[in-house]
C-alpha cells in the first residue's frame, strides 16, 4: 500500500468561534454544521494505492478509531474514519485507489485558529 503524493485528508477551512462537525466522505464530498464560516474549497478524501498481482485478489482495511490533529498544544479529533471499501475489497487490475473520509469534532467555540496536521493508520490485509 502507497501513500499518493500530493493526497492528503484535508477538512478545508472553518472560522472558530463556534463548536460543529466537518465530514469529509470517502468519496471525497465535504459538509458542515454548526460552523458560522466553512469553505471547502480544499477539502478533499485521503488516497492510497494498492498494488496486487492482478484482478481479483481480495483484501480489507481497517481504519483507526480516532487520530489526533494538533496545532501545537491545540487539538481536534478526527474520527469515524470511512474507506471506498472495508471489507470484502478486490482488486479489479493490478492497481486500485484506496479513498479514505474522516469526520473532525471542533468541540471549543475557542478553538485556536491555525493549521491542524495529524497521521492515522490504514492496514490492508490480504
Amino acid at each position: 500500500i502507497t501513500h499518493n503524493t500530493g493526497s492528503s485528508l484535508n477538512f478545508g477551512e472553518i472560522a472558530n468561534g463556534a463548536a460543529g462537525t466537518v465530514v469529509v466522505t470517502a468519496a471525497g464530498a465535504a459538509t458542515a454544521s454548526g460552523f458560522d464560516y466553512y469553505n471547502s474549497t480544499n477539502a478533499a478524501a485521503d488516497a492510497f494505492s494498492i498494488t496486487a498481482s492482478g484482478a481479483g485478489q481480495s483484501f480489507s482495511v481497517t481504519l483507526p478509531t480516532s487520530a489526533t490533529l494538533s496545532n501545537g498544544s491545540n487539538t481536534l479529533t478526527a474520527d469515524t474514519f470511512t474507506a471506498t471499501c472495508t471489507t470484502s475489497c478486490q482488486t479489479t487490475a493490478a492497481a486500485y485507489t484506496l479513498n479514505v473520509g474522516a469526520t473532525l469534532h471542533v468541540t471549543s467555540t475557542t478553538q485556536a485558529t491555525g493549521t491542524y496536521t495529524g497521521n492515522y493508520t490504514v492496514t490492508l490485509v490480504y
